[in-house]
């Protein structure tokens, strides 16, 4: 019998993977469980520009980046015209949110689009681009 062999571009698509996005002085990292089709969920963690722990909001309404309560997004394959499919996002705390999705359907170029708004007005957008195996 021949041995299984699997391609180096799926081997490397079905590890876990980290990417990154600034908006407005935020640094967002995605990290999704693998890279292939059909991954459907994923975490993001959301921090100050440097890097520091989320903080609890303080006095003055300064905003509270563990809850961002207008958070949503969609992701999109524009080539084929697929998208958006709607992101759910669920508070862990911490500046941590648990994403799902419809799970993607076709390999290839990806992008997340993420809205990052608080309660009564727009806010930025950080966008994330992944090719899905």
């Amino acid at each position: 019998a021949l041995p299984e062999v699997r391609p180096a571009a799926l081997a490397g698509a079905d590890r876990p993977a980290t990417l990154t996005a600034h908006a407005a002085g935020l640094t967002l990292s995605l990290r999704l469980p693998r890279a292939l089709r059909g991954v459907d969920e994923g975490v993001l963690t959301v921090r100050p520009g440097g890097g520091g722990p989320a903080r609890p909001a303080g006095p003055a309404g300064q905003e509270n980046l563990p809850g961002l309560p207008g958070l949503r997004g969609g992701w999109r394959q524009q080539p084929i015209g697929v998208g958006p499919l709607p992101v759910r996002a669920t508070p862990l705390g911490g500046g941590r949110y648990r994403l799902d999705w419809p799970p993607l359907p076709v390999a290839g170029g990806w992008r997340l689009t993420l809205t990052l708004a608080a309660p009564g007005r727009a806010g930025p957008a950080a966008a994330f681009a992944v090719r899905v195996r």
